[in-house]
């Protein structure tokens, strides 16, 4: 399967309300796109052409449910700002047909933090309309 198109919207979900800025017109915290230490790569799915609820949807059920957590936000971001930082969307259709990776990732963890801020600079937060804490 392809990587994906430069104008697919990617979703990453926020667990965590660490993670967001609710208060600062829909920004998010740069700690939302940095890759796990053990491993190069960040979970997204890819929802282009999908409504709302379906979308919060795949963050319940195969995200937030899995970890236990409760849904809290999203990050939106479009493919081609990853690709703008020299990361590619790779395809990885588990658990999900729409599952992605975003990989790429260099080594070294303050390069990564780069990256990451320039990508919650490109990145547009979405509040959970279930959540009632949000």
């Amino acid at each position: 399967m392809p990587s994906s198109i430069p104008d697919d919207f990617l979703a990453r979900f926020i667990l965590d309300k660490r993670y967001s800025k609710p208060d600062n017109q829909g920004h998010v915290k740069y700690n939302v796109f940095l890759p796990p230490i053990d491993k190069k790569k960040l979970s997204v799915y890819r929802i282009q052409g999908l409504d709302e609820s379906e979308v919060w949807a795949i963050g319940d059920t195969f995200v937030a449910s899995v970890q236990g957590k409760p849904l809290i936000a999203r990050a939106d971001i479009l493919a081609e700002d990853v690709i703008g930082v020299s990361l590619s969307v790779t395809p990885e259709p588990a658990p999900h047909p729409r599952h992605a990776d975003i990989t790429g990732w260099p080594d070294d963890r303050p390069a990564q933090r780069e990256y990451a801020l320039r990508l919650a600079r490109a990145a547009k937060l979405r509040i959970n309309p279930d959540d009632i804490a949000a």
